[in-house]
């Protein structure tokens, strides 16, 4: 069973009001709402790191590519590299 804490959340009366018009709206109490929305937090959060890992990626092997590209400029036969690109190698 997991473990749970008990929390003290301050939220302007504004948000509040707010808070409790999407509860009524999705017919669930304000626990389990406030769970959802950390954990959906959390998760956009870690979607994000890994989007701009991905890219961070991309442009790496851009940049490896366009060098590989420079040096092989002018060779006949690059069908070696497009195989191992293609394979994974």
């Amino acid at each position: 069973m997991v473990g749970r804490r008990r929390i003290l959340v301050s939220l302007p009366d504004t948000l509040l009001k707010q808070l409790d018009t999407q509860i009524q709206c999705a017919s669930i109490g304000r626990d389990e709402f406030i769970r959802r929305s950390v954990e959906y937090y959390i998760l956009e959060c870690q979607r994000r790191t890994a989007q701009a890992q991905v890219a961070a990626g991309y442009q790496a092997m851009g940049s490896l590519n366009l060098a590989i590209a420079r040096e092989t400029e002018g060779d006949a036969d690059l069908s070696a590299y497009e195989r191992a690109l293609a394979e994974g190698d």
